[in-house]
């Protein structure tokens, strides 16, 4: 009987995880290889512990989320008077701030000015565990209007922020904005945004005619300006992609 309990003891006792693998690892005097080994596990079991607790905590903020409604009324008279509405970025901030903390998630922004003009804004959303995942959208500086180049450059970063941030959080403004009126969505990209466009397709080696197909349309000058979020989207995952592989 006491020979039983003894060999319970000695199996409840071994190691269960890396840090108490490396603990005893040292008490016997391991070598340096196996303590690199053991240090690397360590490395991957804390960042798949961090991850968990990124779902997790996402999982909770996504039960109950935060309502953000649009708070400021735009307009634009280019030949025709039209008014917008939309949720400004500190309004998006103020609602997400609180609601993130609370499950020990905040964000942050990279922003990238990129080549032709081109800037990428980045959403970084950590967890207090030290996971982080990213978010990232690109797009040539909003020119519309009288702006000059720097206006036209931090009305772009805000936009991008903006939804970086709500792409991110997985949240929908109540009664989702277009940030104008739809007439000006279904014109076609500009021609820095096709460059834009086609830049990204030859830095991944997608195939452009695959591309115009994911797409619906014929070719990259056809695509509107409500799909190029999408479009951008889809070659910065293609990016991502590449990069993992």
């Amino acid at each position: 009987m006491q020979a039983e309990q003894a060999g319970a003891l000695t199996v409840s006792d071994k190691p269960t995880t890396p840090m108490q693998m490396i603990a005893h690892a040292v008490a016997n005097g391991a070598p340096v290889e196996t303590m690199e080994k053991l240090l690397a596990l360590q490395e991957r079991w804390e960042a798949g512990e961090a991850r968990k607790a990124f779902v997790a905590a996402m999982s909770a903020f996504k039960a109950k989320p935060p309502e953000i409604f649009r708070n400021r009324a735009v307009s634009h008279d280019r030949g025709k008077s039209t008014v917008f509405t939309h949720a400004t970025l500190d309004n998006v901030c103020d609602a997400l701030n609180v609601a993130l903390a609370s499950h020990g998630l905040s964000f942050r922004w990279e922003t990238e000015q990129l080549e032709q003009g081109i800037i990428r804004v980045t959403c970084i959303l950590t967890h207090a565990a030290g996971h982080s995942e990213r978010t990232a959208l690109q797009s040539t500086p909003d020119t519309s209007g009288s702006k000059n180049h720097v206006q036209a450059v931090g009305s772009t970063v805000t936009y991008l922020q903006r939804y970086t941030l709500l792409a991110a959080t997985g949240i929908a403004v109540q009664g989702q904005d277009d940030d104008g009126a739809q007439g000006q969505k279904d014109q076609p990209i500009t021609p820095e945004q096709v460059a834009s466009l086609q830049a990204g397709l030859d830095e991944t080696g997608a195939d452009i005619q695959g591309f115009c197909k994911y797409m619906r349309v014929g070719a990259l000058a056809e695509i509107t300006m409500s799909g190029f979020g999408r479009a951008v989207a889809a070659i910065d995952a293609k990016r991502k992609k590449a990069g993992s592989a």
